[in-house]
């Protein structure tokens, strides 16, 4: 947000010195999230309730595999007795035998949706932690805004107070009495606007981290230093989570084949049974074999097969999607951070320098309160533009972070300024 008043603007206040003061270094920092902030966004997201959610799911899927690798088949029992000249009484059990592999063929399956419930747990998290991070950049944003609008409130209810000590002793007329009022009046307006969206964005921020925080983290100082290396290979694009939660259940789709197969294969059933028939004793052996002829089963085979190429389309488009993503995300905040270093090096210490000098200039008559104003409009169009340029790098750097899944490396600070590309 731009805080801008029509014909005038102000600001200027002892907050630019804190941006400008650790800019950036002249040699590559270690990227590594502030102690505070790593312990703030790591607690956010093992307590989020999504998460939670999909660390049951991940248990649900570890019960599921080993269900799914026990025996196929129960034996079963049976007993029957007839009545007659002579009475007959047997008992006896069957079982099937998993003759194809289909108890390997669900192992396999089950398997295969465990790692792909872990691999979606690992993409919740990385979800999670990048939306709790863009929501905190725009808070911090939208507070670096509201102070501008507080410091351009203040600085415009000084000049209406010179103003008016001006016209008291006759210096200036009615037209630049008013002029000062209206600006004052409108600065009053944008403060009051700025407040409301900061009070939005951290309305949003405490929606996503589901608590309430008098206090929220601050992002570093300094900017992550992009460092320059290559290109990142393809393995970096293969350990993302959403590509291989996309590869995994490519896999698991292609394991259902496997068991669609198997299940369209008949299975025999042995069975033995003894008893007595008056005084006689009987054993006997029995054979079944299913006989697929009116449901061959070959149905089943045909969707899993569908299933498995589509998976293949998804898997294949999310890898070069995510691919594509990554390198828009570097360009993106290279060309943020290459922003924010060159405003730095252009504003220096100006927009705090001969702020004293123009009041007195004011005061004493010296200068117009057309020129006052043009000097204060300028000094807030930098330090509102520094604040946006400020707020979009590090909402481009948690856009990389998103990209790359390297979110945990960045808290924990093992992520190395290297590993980050510079795009030519």
């Amino acid at each position: 947000m731009r805080i801008r008043i029509a014909v005038v603007a102000a600001l200027l206040g002892s907050g630019t010195g804190l941006w400008l003061s650790s800019t950036y270094a002249a040699e590559a920092q270690p990227i590594k999230a502030q102690h505070g902030l790593a312990v703030f966004l790591n607690k956010v997201v093992v307590t989020h309730p999504e998460v939670l959610a999909a660390s049951k799911a991940v248990r649900a899927a570890e019960f599921r595999a080993r269900g799914a690798s026990r025996p196929v088949y129960n034996p079963s029992a049976t007993l029957s007795g007839e009545t007659a000249e002579e009475d007959t009484y047997t008992a006896g059990l069957e079982l099937p035998i998993d003759l194809w592999g289909k108890r390997a063929a669900h192992s396999s399956v089950g398997e295969q949706r465990l790692l792909a419930a872990e691999a979606r747990l690992e993409l919740i998290r990385q979800q999670v932690a990048n939306e709790l991070l863009a929501a905190l950049t725009v808070y911090q944003a939208n507070r670096d805004q509201a102070q501008v609008a507080q410091d351009a409130e203040q600085k415009l209810r000084e000049f209406s107070a010179i103003a008016q000590r001006r016209y008291v002793a006759g210096d200036i007329g009615q037209v630049d009495l008013d002029l000062a009022r209206l600006a004052h009046a409108e600065a009053i307006k944008l403060s009051a606007d700025a407040a409301a969206g900061l009070q939005e964005a951290q309305a949003n921020l405490a929606l996503i981290a589901r608590q309430r925080h008098a206090k929220w983290p601050e992002l570093p100082e300094v900017l992550p230093d992009p460092g320059s290396t290559t290109l990142p290979g393809t393995h970096l694009i293969s350990t993302l989570p959403q590509v291989k939660l996309a590869w995994l259940e490519l896999q698991t789709a292609e394991a259902d084949i496997a068991v669609a197969r198997k299940e369209a294969r008949a299975d025999p059933t042995f069975g033995v049974e003894a008893g007595r028939e008056g005084e006689e004793n009987l054993i006997g052996l029995s054979l079944s074999i299913p006989l697929f002829v009116r449901d061959p089963m070959t149905d089943e085979i045909d969707a899993a097969q569908a299933d498995a190429e589509a998976a293949s389309v998804s898997a294949e488009d999310i890898s070069n999607q995510a691919g594509l993503r990554v390198e828009a995300a570097q360009r993106r905040y290279l060309m943020n951070y290459d922003a924010w270093q060159r405003w730095s090096e252009a504003a220096g210490d100006a927009l705090n320098r001969g702020l004293d000098r123009l009041n007195r200039l004011l005061e004493s008559g010296d200068i117009d309160a057309g020129f006052y104003l043009l000097q204060l409009q300028q000094r807030l169009d930098a330090k509102s533009a520094g604040a946006e340029l400020k707020g979009n790098a590090w909402q481009a750097w948690g856009d990389w972070l998103a990209a790359t899944a390297q979110f945990q490396q960045w808290l924990d600070g093992t992520l190395p300024a290297a590993h980050f590309t510079e795009m030519k």
